[in-house]
């Protein structure tokens, strides 16, 4: 089905049928055109067709996540846990912290130009004793994110937790394969209140869905105390947000486990791990996206574009008779830069492009992006007036008074 793209929301593109964009389009136009004489029975129809119209076009509707390339500022604020495993199992977030293993672990290629650690069946990584993360509890915010591979999925195992995980109500929290769920596509996250079935617990128990098979997929869950919502993200996007109860708490009595829980069972599973990360705080949603975007793909530089003109700065869309000269810089991250001026072909930009000035009207838009990262794009207009025969050496501006030079 074609899409035509509509607009964006936040990091989202959101994208409808063409076909009924089109319909929906040509309706308003008529009704438009026929409301100062319709009759009522008229107008009747013409709300029951717009209202068909709208629904079959929602109908349509498609929500694709358009991932930032940059970092906020703020991204790393509260962060007490970063594991990215380049071939180590060190804590950029914490100097004195490391993760601990019994087991002979392995390493391969991870999300981008990164490392990622292997945990096969009856592996685990222990990341200790921490009092930062002891003390989340029943009243701090926080959000976990990894990313994760499976190679092989059995039910009713841990992928990373501090819950004892022979029952979901037990104290801490738990991204595991559900019971009787071995399903690759699905992840489960659990939050326990300590509680038991039969007293009655408040635990929350959620699902992700979505993830690609034998690939990356990015995690995250996020507990907002201050709202009160367990949110659960796949690959920088909501999958689910649920209402969180008073009294689930992060805390458990275990330390924090990779490939099992808390207490060191339920480790029957293989998979790879890459950037595992911890905040005391709820991130926000184009926080997520960001990571993930640039995760991805790396960060990509800073992209600027500036101009002049007859030797002085030019302002894009502004109106000029002289040469303009465009310049792009690209500072930090990584990438290259490339242009175009139909929106279809690109080419590598290598140098400054100079637009000349001559007897045409030259008015093109020249967009500019770091190559691979489509939201970096960038527009700049030039608007070159058709200059007026020269008299006596000296060009003017059409539809401008010409400044003529009289010699005696």
């Amino acid at each position: 089905m074609a899409q035509a793209e509509s607009g964006k929301d936040g990091v989202y593109t959101v994208s409808f049928s063409e076909a009924w964009t089109s319909r929906l389009s040509q309706e308003i136009q008529t009704v438009e055109a026929g409301m100062g004489t319709a009759s009522d029975q008229t107008i009747q129809e013409y709300v029951s067709e717009l209202q068909y119209l709208i629904e079959q076009t929602e109908a349509t509707k498609t929500v694709t996540l358009d991932p930032p390339t940059t970092l906020p500022d703020s991204v790393w604020d509260g962060l007490l846990v970063d594991m990215g495993f380049e071939n180590d199992l060190t804590d950029a977030a914490d100097a004195n912290a490391e993760g601990t293993t019994e087991s002979t672990l392995s390493y391969e290629p991870g999300v981008f130009e990164s490392t990622a650690v292997r945990v096969e069946s009856g592996e685990s990584i222990s990341l200790g004793s921490r009092d930062v993360l002891d003390a989340l509890g029943t009243d701090q915010s926080a959000t976990f994110s990894f990313w994760y591979k499976s190679y092989a999925s059995n039910a009713d195992q841990v992928i990373f937790g501090n819950k004892d995980w022979n029952s979901a109500p037990n104290a801490g929290m738990a991204f595991a394969i559900g019971y009787n769920d071995s399903d690759v596509t699905h992840v489960s996250g659990s939050i326990g209140d300590g509680k038991t079935w039969s007293t009655g617990t408040e635990n929350k128990y959620t699902t992700y869905e979505g993830l690609k098979a034998n690939d990356w997929n990015l995690l995250t869950l996020v507990v907002d105390r201050e709202n009160k919502t367990f949110t659960t993200y796949v690959n920088g996007r909501v999958c689910k947000t649920e209402e969180l109860p008073d009294g689930l708490t992060l805390t458990s009595g275990y330390t924090y486990h990779i490939g099992a829980g808390g207490n060191g069972t339920h480790d029957g599973l293989d998979f790879a791990m890459d950037n595992l990360r911890i905040w005391n705080r709820a991130l926000r949603d184009e926080e997520i996206a960001s990571v993930y975007g640039v995760d991805l793909q790396g960060e990509s530089g800073e992209l600027s574009v500036s101009a002049t003109a007859g030797g002085e700065n030019y302002t894009s869309g502004s109106k000029t008779n002289q040469d303009v000269t465009i310049t792009a810089q690209l500072s930090g991250g990584s990438g290259s830069v490339e242009y175009t001026t139909d929106g279809q072909t690109w080419e590598d930009y290598t140098a400054s492009i100079t637009v000349v000035a001559n007897e045409t009207v030259n008015q093109t838009t020249y967009q500019f992006r770091v190559k691979g990262y489509e939201n970096t794009q960038t527009a700049f207009s030039v608007d070159i007036l058709k200059k007026t025969p020269a008299i006596d050496g000296v060009f003017g501006l059409e539809g401008t008074p010409t400044r003529y030079v009289v010699r005696p």
